[in-house]
């Protein structure tokens, strides 16, 4: 695995990925922490030649950007959906806890997330035979993609 520490900005997951797809052993897949690394992402993969979907799969850390839906990305974007509203709420409770003295055990919580499989994912293809692997079971809960809600 490569990993890239860096602004989430769309120039950003350009760059990456250009970098990266330029190397001998390509990535099969990208997976990005927001929607604009991932826009920058399939512009580098068109750049190269490539198919996102198809050559190679990106998906993204949430879709919680108002101005840049998943489902409007071409093709329609993979995502990880975390409950982050919750997790800032949770966030704010323990850290009132910690200053009130409230001995508290866990500084860290595990939370469960739900993938939202769109177009952009698909099988990582052999190197040898370019034909597709089969998927392999994802361990987080897969759910389609949920129907737009307007914020509170």
């Amino acid at each position: 695995s490569r990993i890239v520490n860096a602004p989430m900005t769309e120039e950003v997951g350009h760059r990456s990925a250009r970098a990266l797809l330029r190397e001998a052993s390509r990535p099969t897949a990208f997976v990005v922490s927001s929607v604009l690394l991932a826009l920058g992402v399939y512009r580098a993969a068109r750049e190269a030649g490539l198919v996102v979907g198809r050559d190679v799969s990106v998906i993204a850390h949430d879709d919680a950007l108002p101005f840049l839906k998943a489902e409007t990305f071409d093709p329609p974007l993979a995502t990880i959906l975390s409950p982050i509203r919750q997790a800032g709420y949770r966030l704010g409770e323990m850290l009132i806890e910690r200053i009130s003295g409230v001995k508290t055990d866990a500084l860290q919580e595990v939370w469960p997330v739900d993938i939202v499989f769109r177009a952009s994912v698909a099988p990582p293809r052999e190197q040898d035979t370019g034909r597709a692997r089969s998927r392999p079971a994802a361990d987080a809960r897969v759910r389609p993609a949920p129907e737009r809600r307007p914020p509170r």
